[in-house]
């Protein structure tokens, strides 16, 4: 759980520093805001379709999205 928590840490941070909102987000994985909070939390999951969705949209790549940034 603690990977997922990084995960959605990692993605919370560069979805701030690309302008990007929580329903911006909800859009790029095809789902709710609702959603969205609880994959930032680490409490759910997205596919591999929708990492690959994010990491293009965040300007990195899967591994390094998926790699995570543990000082944020």
């Amino acid at each position: 759980m603690q990977e997922a928590r990084m995960l959605g840490n990692y993605v919370e941070h560069l979805a701030k520093r690309n302008g990007l909102s929580t329903s911006d987000l909800a859009n790029i994985l095809g789902g709710d805001e609702g959603r969205v909070l609880s994959f930032i939390k680490g409490r759910a999951y997205a596919s591999y379709a929708q990492i690959s969705s994010l990491a293009a949209t965040l300007g990195t790549t899967v591994e390094d999205l998926l790699n995570g940034d543990p000082d944020t």
